[in-house]
Formats: C-alpha cells, sequence, structure tokens
C-alpha cells in the first residue's frame, strides 16, 4: 500500500504584496516520492492548529522541504547581514509539525 507523505510547502509572495501568498513546492519533491512509490501531498500554510493536526494525522511520512533561512532567533541566534529571508509562519509550521514527528 502506498503512503501519504506530507511535503511542507513554500510561499511565494508577489513583489508588493498585492497577491495573497502563493503555496506549493518543486516538482523534484513530489516526483521523488512517486518514485519511491509514495503518494505526495503538500501541506499549505494554515493558521489553524486543529486543520494542520487532521492534515498531519493522515499522512505516514513527512518530507520538511528545503526553502530560506530558519529564524536565527529560533535558535539563540542572532541576524547577521548574512541571514537571508524567512518565513516566521512557515517556521512555526514547520517545526509544530516536526514535533508532531518526533512524538510518532
Amino acid at each position: 500500500m502506498q503512503a501519504l507523505i506530507a511535503i511542507s510547502a513554500a510561499e511565494l509572495r508577489s513583489k508588493d504584496n498585492w497577491l495573497p501568498p502563493l503555496y506549493g513546492q518543486f516538482s523534484t519533491y513530489t516526483d521523488s516520492l512517486v518514485k519511491a512509490n509514495g503518494l505526495p501531498f503538500i501541506i499549505p500554510n494554515v493558521k489553524d492548529p486543529e486543520v494542520l493536526r487532521r492534515l498531519y494525522d493522515n499522512c505516514r511520512g513527512l518530507l520538511l522541504s528545503g526553502g530560506g533561512d530558519i529564524n536565527p532567533v529560533l535558535y539563540n541566534a542572532d541576524l547577521t547581514p548574512h541571514t537571508e529571508k524567512f518565513s516566521p509562519e512557515r517556521d512555526e509550521q514547520e517545526l509544530q509539525l516536526l514535533k508532531w514527528a518526533i512524538e510518532d
């Protein structure tokens, strides 16, 4: 039986923030899971923790995708000129998903 594998979403924003964010992921993530006989699905960034938990509970695996930096404050570091763009919402969601995965 194929396992449903959750992939964390990347967030794309228009230059002027005129449009709402677009959540998605590069096809290399989904293609790789399909080749490994998995059923990939992308978890959008959701604000409701209960919805996030239900999405997580329906998967058999979790792939935290690459992307921008993680907010250095989360690991007790300072912002530097080398810190690239990060998403506090994405960081929060991926940390929650990781906590649940470790608990399981």
